[in-house]
């Protein structure tokens, strides 16, 4: 039981670029002015947060608008709106 489980562990290594890139420059058609072989680094943790605030503070503009108009003035709107009703009236023809 214990040799299945360590069989089955991943490895921890990182690969290098040298090992990936290794023969990029000798492959038919590759291009250096169309960013190919370019490393992708990954998103930074600051950017990350970054967005994370902005989303946040976007929620909160827009839960703080919600409040103002349903709990802050939401009688307010309720009078206007029993107030914008239609009327029906039948009228009959001479």
């Amino acid at each position: 039981m214990k040799g299945f489980l360590y069989r089955h562990r991943r490895r921890k290594t990182e690969i290098s670029p040298d090992e990936i890139f290794l023969d990029a420059r000798n492959l038919p058609g590759f291009e250096q002015a169309r960013l190919e072989g370019r490393l992708e680094r990954p998103i930074s943790r600051s950017a990350v947060f970054g967005i994370g605030a902005l989303f946040l503070l976007l929620g909160i503009v827009l839960f703080g608008r919600v409040f103002l108009l349903q709990v802050m003035r939401g009688a307010a709107y309720l009078r206007r709106a029993e107030h914008n009703q239609l009327q029906v009236h039948t009228v009959l023809p001479p």
